[in-house]
């Protein structure tokens, strides 16, 4: 791990005598090089802009000191790193964080830019069938089945401010394969899922991530008619939730109940505030493409597929459907919805590789899609990334070989990837280029 230390003095504005320091430390993927040839760090503060350059030292560190006023702003940090050709080699971002007359820590990954490596932590016991959503300060990654196929009660937050993993309390119920949603609120709800019995569990059970110090469970109900496994939980609102699965289920502050406008939804699906303001999910399947829009379902023209991936991306306020197909000819496509429209963009022939149910995620820049299944159903271990808004091909470039992954997009632009069958304890991030 290489780490390198900023001493910065913050000058709070209208408090006189108060101070406040960042210390950054920079790490990477365990064992990686990607550092050692760098002679030249540059660091940017986006908000006040600034930065400051720094040659290596005798010392084999860099000295580095940004200065500004403690007055509140939301600003990010950019570390470049570049070789005696003056090539950029190596980058990493910073999550948001307040400039403010506190004293603060904040751990930055570098990587090789437009790659995807392994993170400083591992997830544990290597597991399968994980479920996991996205959180405003990373990622939270439970469950799941270990080698021998026996659930897992563990529950865990991958934090992007240090790039550790901190444990919760464990799972009252032991189970694999269920849906999980988060709320605003900071609570976390689990549905179904298979338990150590091998049967679909009923009971709906919710995680106070917020108490410390390793958050609080409730067990809210019993829900038979929504034991089921596989399924997902797709937001609507801020405690909205719709529920995949035969009868499709929403889940609104905690009270779980069918939807009986249609007969099933499912169990791919994403949702993005559109351009205006509607917030949209998309569910595709097979038997074709369903949108849940203003209170209402409908079903698109486009033609349904069988273990496709859907992702949102912010850049354009859009969703994607990314690959799926029949068994044994998986499609090269991605399509374009505008959830506004219901209007559907193909791009033909995208992919360079086929694949079934890719790990995807969108970014404001990029579109990441990482591993699925070949033709021969086969795990892919190349990662496709593509530029968010025009969709042009950027890189495709190495990961490791995993169907069913789970790919969550980070408050600082990075991509994890975590989960996914074989059984695997390994955690991947994409690391952008950094922004100009």
């Amino acid at each position: 791990m290489t780490r390198a230390a900023l001493l910065a003095a913050v000058l709070a504005a209208g408090c006189e005598g108060t101070v406040g320091t960042v210390q950054l430390e920079l790490t990477t993927a365990p064992g990686s090089t990607v550092m050692e040839p760098v002679q030249r760090l540059k660091l940017r503060l986006t908000n006040p802009p600034q930065e400051d350059v720094a040659t290596r030292g005798s010392d084999g560190g860099f000295d580095l000191t940004l200065s500004f006023a403690a007055d509140g702003d939301v600003g990010t940090l950019i570390v470049e790193g570049y070789d005696d050709a003056d090539s950029l080699i190596a980058t990493g971002v910073s999550p948001p964080f307040t400039l403010g007359p506190t004293d603060a820590r904040v751990v930055i990954y570098v990587a090789a830019p437009l790659s995807v490596a392994p993170a400083p932590v591992t997830l544990g016991p290597p597991r399968s069938g994980i479920a996991g959503v996205a959180m405003p300060y990373g990622a939270l990654l439970a469950g799941g089945r270990d080698a021998a196929g026996v659930p897992s009660d563990s529950i865990v937050i991958y934090n992007i401010y240090d790039h550790t993993l901190a444990g919760g309390l464990p799972m009252p119920i032991k189970r694999a394969g269920f849906a999980i949603g988060a709320a605003t609120n900071g609570l976390v709800y689990l549905i179904g899922g298979t338990g150590v019995d091998g049967n679909p569990v009923a009971t709906l059970e919710s995680f106070n991530t917020t108490v410390s110090p390793a958050g609080a469970w409730r067990t809210i109900s019993e829900q038979p008619s929504f034991a089921r496994a596989g399924e997902i939980a797709v937001p609507i609102g801020p405690d909205r939730f719709l529920v995949s699965g035969t009868p499709p289920g929403e889940l609104a502050g905690g009270e779980l109940r069918p939807r009986t406008e249609l007969a099933t939804l499912p169990a791919a699906g994403a949702s993005i505030i559109a351009r205006d303001g509607v917030r949209t999910a998309l569910f595709v399947g097979e038997a074709g493409v369903i949108r849940f829009r203003s209170e209402t379902f409908d079903t698109l023209a486009t033609p349904g597929r069988a273990r496709a991936s859907v992702a949102a991306v912010p850049a354009t306020g859009k969703l994607v459907i990314v690959g799926g197909g029949p068994p044994g000819a998986p499609s090269r496509d991605i399509v374009v919805i505008d959830p506004a429209t219901g209007t559907a963009e193909p791009h033909a022939n995208a992919l360079v590789t086929a694949r079934h149910g890719p790990a995807v995620a969108g970014t404001d820049r990029y579109l990441v899609i990482a591993g699925g299944t070949d033709a021969a159903d086969v795990p892919v271990a190349t990662a496709e990334i593509f530029d968010a808004t025009t969709l042009a091909p950027v890189a495709t470039v190495p990961v490791a070989a995993r169907a069913g992954a789970l790919a969550f997009t980070l408050p600082n632009g990075q991509v994890l990837i975590a989960g996914g069958a074989p059984a695997t304890d390994l955690i991947e991030l994409f690391t952008p280029a950094p922004a100009e």
